[in-house]
C-alpha cells in the first residue's frame, strides 16, 4: 500500500492536471460476424495550424489525451470498411466518449457515429486517473477498489 502511494508521489511531477485540454475516447464496433482490426482513427483541428493525430484502434478503442479545446474532425477508416466521420466540439477539462458503428464497404448501410457522451471532469479526478495511467495501470477503477479493500482490512 505504501509502495503504491510512494510510486504515485514519485510520478506526480510528470503528470498533467488536464485543466487546459480534454480527452477523447473512440469506441469502434462492427457487425457481430466481423472483427474490427487494423483501424485508424484520426482527429484533426478544423481551424488553426495543428497537424492533428492519427492512432490505431487497439482492442477497438482509440484514446486521444491532451486534446486542445475547439472544433475537431474525427475520422475512422480501415481496409474493407466504410469510413465514418463527424465534427466534435471539445471543451476544456472534458472527456468525450464517441461510439462509432462501422459497416462493410460497398454495403447498403453506411458507417455512422452512434453517440457522443460528454463527461465533464474535475481537474483533481483527471489528475489522479492520468497519474495512474502514466504509472502503467490499465484499469484505474480496479486500483481504487483494491485501495478501498486494503483500507477496510486495515481498519478491521
Amino acid at each position: 500500500m505504501f509502495l503504491l502511494i510512494g510510486l504515485l508521489v514519485l510520478l506526480a511531477g510528470r503528470a498533467r492536471a488536464g485543466d487546459d485540454a480534454a480527452e477523447v475516447a473512440v469506441h469502434v464496433s462492427g457487425p457481430p460476424s466481423a472483427s474490427v482490426v487494423d483501424l485508424v482513427v484520426e482527429l484533426s483541428p478544423i481551424a488553426g495550424l495543428g497537424a492533428g493525430w492519427s492512432v490505431p484502434a487497439r482492442g477497438s478503442v482509440a484514446r486521444f489525451a491532451d486534446v486542445p479545446p475547439g472544433r475537431h474532425r474525427l475520422r475512422v477508416a480501415g481496409a474493407g470498411w466504410d469510413k465514418a466521420a463527424t465534427e466534435l466540439t471539445v471543451a476544456v477539462g472534458e472527456r468525450l466518449r464517441v461510439e462509432v458503428v462501422l459497416e462493410g464497404a460497398g454495403g447498403t448501410t453506411r458507417s455512422r457515429v452512434a453517440s457522443v457522451e460528454r463527461q465533464p471532469v474535475a481537474p483533481g479526478q483527471a489528475f489522479d486517473e492520468d497519474l495512474l495511467r502514466q504509472a502503467g495501470f490499465r484499469q484505474v477503477d480496479v486500483i481504487w477498489r483494491w485501495c478501498n479493500f486494503c483500507a477496510w482490512v486495515a481498519v478491521k
